[in-house]
Protein backbone atom coordinates (compact mmCIF):
# COMPACT_ATOMS: atom_id res chain seq x y z
CA UNK A 1 0.00 0.00 0.00
CA UNK A 2 1.32 3.30 -0.75
CA UNK A 3 2.59 5.25 2.25
CA UNK A 4 2.93 2.22 4.03
CA UNK A 5 6.05 1.43 6.40
CA UNK A 6 7.32 -1.87 6.37
CA UNK A 7 8.88 -3.37 9.48
CA UNK A 8 11.36 -6.96 9.58
CA UNK A 9 11.47 -8.98 12.24
CA UNK A 10 14.65 -11.73 12.12
CA UNK A 11 15.02 -13.99 15.21
CA UNK A 12 16.99 -16.98 15.09
CA UNK A 13 19.94 -18.54 16.43
CA UNK A 14 23.49 -17.95 14.60
CA UNK A 15 22.90 -16.08 11.53
CA UNK A 16 26.66 -16.10 10.14
CA UNK A 17 27.37 -14.19 6.47
CA UNK A 18 30.78 -15.85 4.85
CA UNK A 19 33.05 -15.10 2.12
CA UNK A 20 35.87 -16.51 3.03
CA UNK A 21 38.23 -18.62 1.71
CA UNK A 22 40.26 -22.24 2.09
CA UNK A 23 43.21 -23.35 -0.08
CA UNK A 24 44.05 -26.93 -0.79
CA UNK A 25 46.70 -27.73 -2.90
CA UNK A 26 47.60 -26.99 -6.13
CA UNK A 27 49.94 -28.84 -8.92
CA UNK A 28 51.66 -30.55 -5.89
CA UNK A 29 51.74 -27.25 -3.75
CA UNK A 30 49.62 -25.89 -1.20
CA UNK A 31 47.60 -23.38 -2.54
CA UNK A 32 46.57 -19.97 -1.54
CA UNK A 33 43.46 -18.57 0.68
CA UNK A 34 41.97 -15.84 -0.01
CA UNK A 35 39.13 -14.41 1.53
CA UNK A 36 36.85 -11.83 -0.56
CA UNK A 37 34.36 -9.22 0.27
CA UNK A 38 31.08 -10.23 3.12
CA UNK A 39 28.71 -7.29 4.36
CA UNK A 40 25.76 -7.08 6.63
CA UNK A 41 23.90 -3.50 6.69
CA UNK A 42 20.70 -2.97 8.59
CA UNK A 43 18.76 0.67 8.79
CA UNK A 44 15.83 -0.77 10.36
CA UNK A 45 14.07 -3.75 11.43
CA UNK A 46 14.79 -5.69 14.40
CA UNK A 47 16.96 -8.70 14.84
CA UNK A 48 17.39 -11.31 17.76
CA UNK A 49 20.01 -13.63 17.30
CA UNK A 50 22.43 -15.53 18.90
CA UNK A 51 25.63 -14.25 17.10
CA UNK A 52 26.09 -12.20 13.93
CA UNK A 53 29.50 -13.27 12.34
CA UNK A 54 30.50 -11.75 8.93
CA UNK A 55 33.54 -13.38 8.19
CA UNK A 56 36.26 -12.95 4.90
CA UNK A 57 38.85 -15.21 6.30
CA UNK A 58 41.34 -16.73 3.55
CA UNK A 59 43.63 -19.50 4.74
CA UNK A 60 46.62 -21.25 2.98
CA UNK A 61 46.82 -24.86 2.22
CA UNK A 62 48.82 -26.80 4.29
CA UNK A 63 50.29 -30.39 5.55
CA UNK A 64 50.38 -31.49 1.74
CA UNK A 65 52.84 -32.60 -1.05
CA UNK A 66 55.88 -32.27 0.92
CA UNK A 67 55.52 -28.11 0.23
CA UNK A 68 56.01 -25.09 2.42
CA UNK A 69 52.27 -24.00 4.35
CA UNK A 70 50.41 -21.70 1.64
CA UNK A 71 49.64 -18.17 2.21
CA UNK A 72 46.51 -17.01 3.61
CA UNK A 73 45.22 -13.64 2.76
CA UNK A 74 41.95 -11.59 4.87
CA UNK A 75 39.54 -10.07 2.61
CA UNK A 76 36.93 -7.39 3.58
CA UNK A 77 34.40 -7.87 6.45
CA UNK A 78 31.78 -5.16 7.24
CA UNK A 79 29.02 -4.76 9.55
CA UNK A 80 27.15 -1.75 9.28
CA UNK A 81 24.35 -0.88 12.11
CA UNK A 82 22.33 2.25 10.91
CA UNK A 83 19.29 2.22 12.21
CA UNK A 84 16.88 -0.29 13.73
CA UNK A 85 17.54 -2.66 16.82
CA UNK A 86 20.17 -5.35 17.27
CA UNK A 87 20.50 -7.75 20.07
CA UNK A 88 23.31 -10.81 19.66
CA UNK A 89 25.19 -12.23 22.03
CA UNK A 90 28.86 -12.13 19.72
CA UNK A 91 28.86 -9.53 17.13
CA UNK A 92 31.70 -10.32 15.12
CA UNK A 93 33.46 -8.79 11.78
CA UNK A 94 36.24 -11.25 10.87
CA UNK A 95 39.14 -10.51 8.15
CA UNK A 96 41.69 -12.66 9.51
CA UNK A 97 44.83 -13.97 7.04
CA UNK A 98 46.46 -17.65 8.24
CA UNK A 99 49.29 -19.37 6.53
CA UNK A 100 48.97 -23.44 6.06
CA UNK A 101 50.56 -25.69 7.89
CA UNK A 102 54.31 -27.10 6.46
CA UNK A 103 54.32 -30.52 5.08
CA UNK A 104 55.71 -32.86 8.06
CA UNK A 105 59.69 -33.88 7.63
CA UNK A 106 60.48 -37.71 8.36
CA UNK A 107 62.94 -40.48 7.51
CA UNK A 108 60.50 -42.83 6.28
CA UNK A 109 63.09 -43.34 3.48
CA UNK A 110 66.11 -43.16 5.65
CA UNK A 111 68.64 -42.58 2.06
CA UNK A 112 66.62 -39.76 1.32
CA UNK A 113 65.23 -38.16 4.60
CA UNK A 114 62.89 -34.93 3.68
CA UNK A 115 63.03 -32.22 6.07
CA UNK A 116 60.09 -30.15 7.58
CA UNK A 117 58.74 -27.62 5.57
CA UNK A 118 57.61 -23.39 6.65
CA UNK A 119 54.65 -22.55 7.50
CA UNK A 120 52.93 -20.17 5.11
CA UNK A 121 52.28 -16.70 5.44
CA UNK A 122 49.25 -15.22 7.03
CA UNK A 123 48.04 -11.51 6.24
CA UNK A 124 45.26 -9.87 7.85
CA UNK A 125 42.36 -7.85 5.57
CA UNK A 126 39.94 -5.29 6.49
CA UNK A 127 37.41 -5.74 9.22
CA UNK A 128 35.18 -2.84 10.12
CA UNK A 129 32.11 -2.19 12.64
CA UNK A 130 29.75 1.07 12.23
CA UNK A 131 27.38 2.16 14.36
CA UNK A 132 25.62 5.22 13.62
CA UNK A 133 21.99 7.04 12.45
CA UNK A 134 20.02 5.30 15.52
CA UNK A 135 20.54 2.00 15.98
CA UNK A 136 20.43 0.32 19.10
CA UNK A 137 22.52 -2.47 19.55
CA UNK A 138 22.89 -4.97 22.69
CA UNK A 139 25.59 -7.36 22.70
CA UNK A 140 28.02 -9.38 25.05
CA UNK A 141 31.21 -8.80 22.80
CA UNK A 142 31.69 -6.70 19.92
CA UNK A 143 34.99 -7.54 17.78
CA UNK A 144 36.50 -6.21 14.59
CA UNK A 145 39.23 -8.83 13.87
CA UNK A 146 42.12 -8.50 11.45
CA UNK A 147 44.78 -10.34 12.38
CA UNK A 148 47.52 -12.25 10.42
CA UNK A 149 49.00 -15.48 11.67
CA UNK A 150 51.72 -17.37 10.43
CA UNK A 151 51.66 -21.02 9.67
CA UNK A 152 53.45 -23.45 11.95
CA UNK A 153 56.39 -24.97 10.60
CA UNK A 154 56.71 -29.00 9.84
CA UNK A 155 58.29 -31.18 12.01
CA UNK A 156 61.04 -33.70 11.59
CA UNK A 157 59.77 -36.98 12.72
CA UNK A 158 62.64 -39.82 12.82
CA UNK A 159 62.10 -43.28 13.37
CA UNK A 160 65.42 -44.26 11.77
CA UNK A 161 68.24 -42.32 13.73
CA UNK A 162 68.67 -40.02 11.26
CA UNK A 163 68.75 -36.28 11.62
CA UNK A 164 66.61 -33.75 10.08
CA UNK A 165 65.53 -30.39 10.80
CA UNK A 166 61.70 -28.56 11.08
CA UNK A 167 60.33 -26.12 8.94
CA UNK A 168 60.52 -22.43 10.28
CA UNK A 169 57.01 -21.25 11.22
CA UNK A 170 55.46 -18.25 8.76
CA UNK A 171 55.53 -14.97 9.06
CA UNK A 172 52.21 -12.98 10.14
CA UNK A 173 51.15 -9.60 9.44
CA UNK A 174 48.38 -7.78 10.50
CA UNK A 175 45.53 -5.86 8.71
CA UNK A 176 43.64 -2.79 9.80
CA UNK A 177 40.72 -3.26 12.29
CA UNK A 178 38.23 -0.59 13.26
CA UNK A 179 35.13 -0.10 15.25
CA UNK A 180 33.36 3.11 14.55
CA UNK A 181 30.98 4.63 17.16
CA UNK A 182 29.49 7.68 15.49
CA UNK A 183 25.96 7.85 16.44
CA UNK A 184 23.13 5.67 18.32
CA UNK A 185 22.97 3.40 21.48
CA UNK A 186 25.87 0.55 22.06
CA UNK A 187 25.80 -1.83 25.10
CA UNK A 188 28.15 -4.18 25.67
CA UNK A 189 30.47 -5.58 28.10
CA UNK A 190 33.50 -6.65 25.69
CA UNK A 191 34.48 -4.27 22.91
CA UNK A 192 37.51 -5.67 20.72
CA UNK A 193 39.15 -4.01 17.65
CA UNK A 194 42.74 -7.01 17.02
CA UNK A 195 45.04 -6.10 14.17
CA UNK A 196 48.13 -8.17 15.67
CA UNK A 197 50.66 -9.71 13.32
CA UNK A 198 51.72 -13.03 14.82
CA UNK A 199 54.93 -15.33 13.54
CA UNK A 200 54.53 -18.94 14.71
CA UNK A 201 57.35 -21.13 16.05
CA UNK A 202 57.66 -24.33 14.33
CA UNK A 203 55.87 -26.37 17.14
CA UNK A 204 53.57 -23.94 19.19
CA UNK A 205 50.60 -23.03 16.62
CA UNK A 206 48.00 -24.05 14.96
CA UNK A 207 45.77 -23.62 11.61
CA UNK A 208 43.28 -21.89 11.91
CA UNK A 209 39.69 -22.71 10.82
Amino acid sequence: VFGSKQTITLTGGQLQLSASGFSGSVAGDNGVGSGGIAAYRQTGGAANVGDLVVSANGVGGGNLRASAGGSGFGGTATIDLLGGTLDATTISAEAVGAGGVGQIGSDSDPANPVDGQNGGFGQGGTATINLNGNAVVTTTTLSALASGIGGDGGDFISAAGVVGNAGNGGNGQGGTAAINLTAGTLTSGDITADAGGFGIDHDCGSDMA
